[in-house]
């Protein structure tokens, strides 16, 4: 494949509110049919990247107006407003671009490592589609080390600060005596785990009910931090005496509204979702406090001065293992030449076992062959990191005198 043709289309949370981005969000049954779709035309190299702040789409095809339209054929959104809104790019900028979400450098909450894991998701899940082939695979991983390498040598992701955790910083400027109010939390996947768990680590309260779709996922998440769990439908009943309503679903549409909580006692409700799980007409009764995601990176500024300054190192490190990643591409492009290699090699060995005497004392034919292959690897990379000339006849005259005597 030419570099040339790896594309990334997509919109995110600085040009996007939460009611367009909302629009572009895909459900995991969406991903799935637009990858399966992605096959059907021939794209074997795809994977989508879709959380609360972005909806991304990166693959090798054609053209990046290919990628545009499988995407916004699984929206709700339009594609003339996804392309008035998105950016658009190709080869290092779109591979550049893909660390530096890993890295937390794109992030709404400079520096969120949450979105590394949901970057690996992404790929897994595209793998288990069938449409990850090498090329993403690699550069995927090399993102992930960036990512690790920059958490571990950086300030980046330094002070507790993500999505979740903002929401937990909100509830402790809202409310006071925590312990004491029920919280009602629906949802539990990552973003609803890495809540729940902030809820015991930081504000030390088990007065929490688990909400989900999978009854087993709620009990199984609520048995492990000591809270109560009920049925997804159950929900209207739990959130009627709730302090506090926290969502953090993949619904597409509003699954709290005005109706559900008027007649009731004044609640702060928190929607970590895209689209949006709570119709923001409930901030009409009267004492009712909702926030969302957009709302709540505010938060990120108080910490983002000083993650501000390690932008420099992250990024430096991010150029290290791109550089790396594209060495690694230019010996992958010598792999047919090294087949090629070694099937000439294999034709020489069936002519020596046939006419030469083959000396007792010389290395065995295919040691000797395998290391000539390895010696044709060493001097391409050498080519590709000296600029030097890669004699590969001297590597199959190595084979030759190795194996046979003059």
């Amino acid at each position: 494949m030419d570099v040339q043709n790896f594309y990334l289309a997509g919109i995110n949370y600085k040009k996007t509110d939460v009611s367009v981005r909302g629009k572009f969000a895909l459900t995991e049954e969406q991903q799935g049919n637009l990858l399966q779709k992605a096959l059907g035309i021939g794209l074997k190299d795809v994977f989508v990247i879709a959380t609360c702040n972005r909806t991304e789409i990166y693959g090798v095809a054609p053209s990046a107006e290919i990628l545009t339209e499988l995407l916004c054929h699984e929206t709700e959104g339009e594609k003339e407003t996804f392309e008035q809104m998105a950016y658009i790019y190709s080869a290092e900028r779109a591979m550049q671009h893909l660390f530096e979400v890993a890295a937390g450098l794109d992030s709404q909450i400079l520096g969120d490592y949450e979105v590394v894991g949901q970057m690996k998701q992404a790929v897994q899940f595209a793998k288990e589609q069938g449409t990850i082939a090498a090329f993403s695979d690699r550069l995927a991983n090399f993102a992930v080390q960036a990512s690790k390498e920059i958490k571990n040598k950086t300030s980046l992701s330094g002070g507790t600060l993500s999505t979740s955790f903002a929401a937990i910083q909100f509830l402790k400027w809202h409310l006071k005596d925590i312990e004491n109010k029920k919280i009602v939390l629906i949802g539990a996947g990552k973003i609803g785990t890495s809540t729940a768990r902030n809820l015991v680590d930081y504000l030390h309260t088990q007065n929490v009910v688990i909400i989900n779709r999978s009854l087993h996922k709620a009990q199984e998440l609520a048995e492990e931090l000591n809270f109560k769990y009920a049925a997804f439908e159950d929900y209207e009943n739990e959130i009627a005496d709730a302090s506090v309503i926290i969502t953090a679903t993949n619904n597409t549409t509003p699954i709290i509204q005005k109706a559900h909580l008027q007649g009731y006692s004044p609640k702060i409700i928190v929607d970590l979702c895209i689209p949006n799980n709570v119709n923001t007409n409930v901030k009409e009764i009267p004492g009712t406090i909702l926030v969302n995601v957009d709302e709540l990176s505010q938060i990120g500024q108080l910490t983002f001065s000083n993650r501000k300054e390690e932008i420099p190192a992250a990024q430096a490190i991010i150029r290290q293992y791109l550089d790396e990643f594209a060495d690694w591409y230019k010996m992958r492009r010598n792999v047919p030449f090294l087949k090629v290699a070694k099937q000439m090699l294999e034709s020489i060995q069936k002519q020596n076992q046939e006419s030469l005497r083959v000396n007792q004392c010389a290395m065995p034919q295919d040691i000797a062959m395998q290391k000539a292959i390895n010696n044709m690897a060493v001097k391409l990379k050498e080519e590709i990191e000296n600029k030097g000339g890669c004699n590969c006849i001297e590597a199959i005259n190595y084979y030759i005198t190795a194996t046979s005597v003059n």
